[in-house]
C-alpha cells in the first residue's frame, strides 16, 4: 500500500517538469491480478498509438514504469511469459522506455518483468527493458535486500530513499507495541 505513490515522488523529484499518470493495478493486498496488468498495459499501448498517429505529442508515454513483478515457480512458467513478454515489447516499439524493479528478495532468482532485459549471454531475443536494482545510500554498493544477477542492467539509489507516502498511512506514526494500561 502505498508503494506506487512512493515511486511516482522519487520521480517527482529528478523529474518535476514529468507529467505522472497513474493507473493502479495492484490493490491494497499487494498481489495484481495479472488481467489488470495486461490491461493496463494494453491501454498505455492504444494511448501511444493513438498519440503518434494523432501527432498528439502531449499525450505521448515516455516511461512505463513497473515496479512489481514475479518470479518462476516451474521451469515451465516461462511458456506463460509470453503475453506480458509481448506486450512490453510492442510498448517499446512503440518508443516507450519500460523500467521494471529488480525486487527486494536478495535473490539472484530472475524477477519478471525486470528479467525480460536477459542475461548478456542470452541467445533469446528481449524487450529492451531498463531492469533496475537498489544501490545503499552511498551509491557505491548494492543494498542488501536488492536481487541482483546477470539481468539486472543499473542500479540507482534505493535505501534510505524519502519519498511520498498517502495521507491515510501513518508509517512510524503507528506504535509497534501497544501496551494495555487498564491492567
Amino acid at each position: 500500500s502505498g508503494h506506487g505513490t512512493f515511486v511516482a515522488g522519487i520521480v517527482r523529484q529528478h523529474c518535476p517538469e514529468a507529467d505522472i499518470l497513474v493507473i493502479p493495478v495492484v490493490p491494497m493486498a499487494g498481489a495484481a491480478a495479472e488481467k489488470d496488468v495486461h490491461d493496463a498495459l494494453a491501454l498505455l499501448a492504444t494511448r501511444q498509438l493513438d498519440a503518434l498517429t494523432t501527432k498528439a505529442p502531449k499525450n505521448l508515454v515516455d516511461v512505463v514504469n513497473l515496479s512489481m513483478g514475479y518470479y518462476h515457480e516451474s521451469p515451465d512458467d516461462v511458456l506463460q511469459d509470453a503475453p506480458l513478454r509481448l506486450l512490453v515489447q510492442h510498448l517499446t516499439d512503440l518508443g516507450v522506455a519500460v523500467v521494471a524493479a529488480a525486487g527486494n528478495a536478495a535473490t539472484s532468482a530472475e524477477f519478471y518483468p525486470a528479467a525480460f532485459a536477459g542475461a548478456p549471454d542470452k541467445a533469446v531475443p528481449v524487450p529492451p527493458v531498463v531492469s533496475v536494482g537498489a544501490l545503499n545510500p552511498g551509491g557505491e554498493t548494492v543494498a542488501l535486500f536488492s536481487n541482483s544477477g546477470a539481468w539486472v542492467r543499473t542500479h540507482r539509489l534505493g535505501a534510505s530513499v524519502v519519498s511520498t507516502v498517502p495521507t491515510t498511512m501513518r508509517g512510524s506514526f503507528n506504535a509497534s507495541v501497544f501496551v494495555n494500561r487498564d491492567d
